[in-house]
Order: structure tokens, then sequence, then C-alpha cells
């Protein structure tokens, strides 16, 4: 995971390789009390195929996330919702250190659109903290 902005026109950056996510550095980040940790990643990339978000495809609610921060922690989520929205239209509240707790996994899905480079929509998985396991220094 390697930390992304926002480019000038509002959309989220994304790291230029398909097997890696980008967490949005100015979120909350992972682990934290408070706020959305947003982390994106490529469904697929022309150069590598198959990108590590791809996996987003197929999680449904009551799914396990486990998230390896920088640190060597290991904090554990249970997906809770789905929602697709369309390309560059992402709600303002995944852009927020403020609320309670979550984790928000972004990739592309949909249908692509080769003149504009990229699919029509995004997939957002939403989850919450795992209030069974231990949060840090466990994998």
């Amino acid at each position: 995971m390697v930390p992304v902005a926002a480019a000038p026109d509002g959309a989220l950056e994304l790291p230029k390789s398909g097997r890696v996510g980008g967490w949005w550095a100015l979120g909350a980040a992972t682990g934290s009390a408070d706020g959305t940790t947003l982390i994106a990643g490529h469904v697929d990339t022309r150069r590598e195929g198959i990108g590590a978000f791809a996996a987003l495809l197929s999680l449904e609610p009551g799914a396990a996330i486990d998230v390896a921060a920088a640190s060597g922690d290991v904090y554990h989520y249970v997906v809770t919702a789905r929602r697709t929205y369309p390309r560059g239209s992402l709600p303002a509240a995944l852009f927020t250190r403020d609320g309670p707790p979550r984790l928000a996994l972004a990739t592309c899905t949909g249908a692509y659109d080769r003149a504009k480079g990229g699919y029509d929509s995004t997939l957002v998985v939403y989850a919450t903290p795992d209030p069974k396991s231990v949060r840090a220094g466990a994998a």
C-alpha cells in the first residue's frame, strides 16, 4: 500500500502498478478510531493483467478483510455493504476523518470505455472493524 492524493480535477490518483493499493493520505489511517480509511486500486492494467483489487468484485457482506499497516499491525474488518457509483462520482463522505471508523476499498467496474481509457463505474466495498478480533499486532 502506498499513499496517494487527489488529482487537481478531484479524482483519486492510483498507484501505477495494479499490484498495490493506494491509501488516500489525507483520510483516516488504517486502524484509526474515527473516519474512513479509503484504499483504492486497479481491477486490472494493460501491462500487468488482473490487479490486486479484482478480488473486490466477489466480496459480499459478511466477508473478512485483513489490512496490514506499515507498522506491522494487522487490522481486521467485516464487509457491511457494496455500492457502485458512476465514474468520477464518489460520495464526499468517503473523504473524511470524522465519523465512526470504517474501511472503504474502491476499484473500477462496469463497462470498459476505450475512448475514455477506463471503466464507467467504481465499486466501493465498505467494512467496519471486527469487534471480535485483536486489532493490533496480530496476523
